[in-house]
């Protein structure tokens, strides 16, 4: 038969660079049992054989890269195993540091990150900016553990009514700030008030009803964020000062 170590340990290689170590493991046995093993057999069923100088390289070079593959399998396996797990908790250490620990929406930091690539890539977007009325009532009256379930009721019912696309992120303190891609004006103002009513809407345990104050603006041609994100408070204080549980547009 021809030589085929140098063939065995190639094979064996491309496994390890282009497979991943389930099917790695499954080939590597499958070429041993298909190329190698049936050699080792001959010539241990063979003995006269093992005396010729291509016995002894067959047995001296088959054997014990069998037992190298063996240990390298496993050592192979276990490595993945390892940069597997390494990247489910870099994974889950970049979620932990782009959400907000109590609401779970993008924290201020994340959301100013979205919206550089978004300015990056030339994106026209809207935003809308959401104030929780009176919110500093509530913790005075109720406590800052009944203001933490506030908060997270009226996240879950702006997360309820918004598209996939749309980002939500909590701002600061009782303030939201949601990112709109592709719509017009009029889109953007019947978006915050259904939010508006849906938030007024919604009885929470002990504290009751809650409303919101929205600030609306689409961005500009030209404009900056820095410009758009202003109009957009801007249009917040309006509707903060006209009596608020109000959507003012920009």
């Amino acid at each position: 038969m021809p030589p085929l170590s140098g063939g065995i340990f190639l094979l064996i290689t491309c496994t390890i660079v282009f497979l991943n170590p389930h099917e790695f493991v499954k080939v590597t046995i499958g070429l041993w049992t298909t190329l190698a093993a049936p050699i080792v057999i001959y010539l241990l069923c063979h003995p006269q054989e093992l005396a010729t100088p291509r016995g002894i390289d067959l047995m001296v070079t088959l054997v014990p890269a069998m037992g190298m593959n063996i240990a390298l399998i496993l050592l192979y396996s276990r490595l993945q195993d390892a940069i597997r797990q390494l990247d489910q908790e870099r994974f889950h250490l970049k979620e932990i540091s782009e959400r907000d620990a109590l609401t779970g929406v993008y924290n201020r930091r994340a959301g100013e990150q979205r919206l550089q690539e978004f300015e990056r890539s030339r994106q026209e977007i809207g935003l809308i900016l959401c104030d929780i009325d009176h919110f500093k009532q509530v913790n005075d009256r109720h406590g800052h553990l009944i203001g933490d379930q506030v908060l997270q009721a009226v996240t879950q019912c702006v997360q309820t009514h918004l598209r996939k696309q749309d980002i939500l992120m909590r701002w600061g303190g009782e303030e939201f700030l949601i990112v709109i891609i592709g719509e017009n004006a009029q889109e953007l103002m019947l978006l915050a008030e259904r939010l508006r009513s849906k938030i007024a809407s919604q009885p929470i345990p002990t504290v009751g009803n809650v409303t919101a104050s929205f600030g609306v603006a689409l961005q500009q041609p030209l404009e900056n964020l820095i410009q758009l994100f202003d109009r957009t408070d801007q249009a917040l204080y309006q509707a903060k000062a006209a009596g608020r549980n109000q959507v003012m547009l920009s």
